[in-house]
């Protein structure tokens, strides 16, 4: 279940609603303005068998894009963005982001010039921001499992002719 978290839904309560709760072991409010799923901050702390760095940057770059739509951010920035985050290992150009909008390539220059903002302005902060993601790039908690499954794998699967080599991290 979900005990300690909360769970709002923008929507009025159903007849299962009950139900819901009872399903999600959580606090379940209803005629909220959006949406939303709120976890304890200890939560943080907790590994997670799931995760994926890919996902991660997804997620942290919607949180970023949330953000500014609430602080008034300009719509264009973020779709940018958007599209230079969607295929990890591959940014594309800014003839390619402008098609994928629908504009050429002069018209989203001038809309992000006139947001104050430049396609190499985004397009450096979304490098430092991927060069800097501490949940790719230093050890934690998650390297042990992800160490553990890329170990396993190798030693399954090892390439032809190659003499199998133990993982020193794990005993036997």
């Amino acid at each position: 279940g979900l005990e300690g978290a909360q769970i709002a839904f923008a929507l009025s309560p159903p007849d299962y609603r009950d139900a819901l709760e009872t399903a999600f072991q959580a606090e379940v409010t209803f005629n909220a303005r959006r949406h939303s799923l709120r976890i304890p901050a200890d939560w943080l702390d907790e590994p997670c068998a799931l995760y994926d760095p890919a996902m991660h940057r997804y997620l942290v770059a919607r949180c970023e894009d949330e953000l500014r739509l609430t602080a008034g951010g300009l719509p264009v920035e973020l779709a940018v963005r958007q599209s230079l985050l969607a295929r990890p290992g591959y940014m594309p150009g800014l003839a390619e982001v402008a098609a994928g909008q629908n504009l050429s390539p002069r018209t989203l220059i001038r809309r992000l010039k006139q947001g104050g903002t430049s396609f190499r302005k985004i397009r450096d902060g979304v490098r430092r921001t991927l060069a800097s993601d501490p949940l790719t790039l230093t050890p934690d908690k998650h390297d042990g499992y992800r160490n553990s499954i890329d170990a396993r794998e190798r030693s399954a699967h090892p390439p032809a002719g190659a003499a199998t080599v133990r993982d020193p991290r794990r005993p036997g």
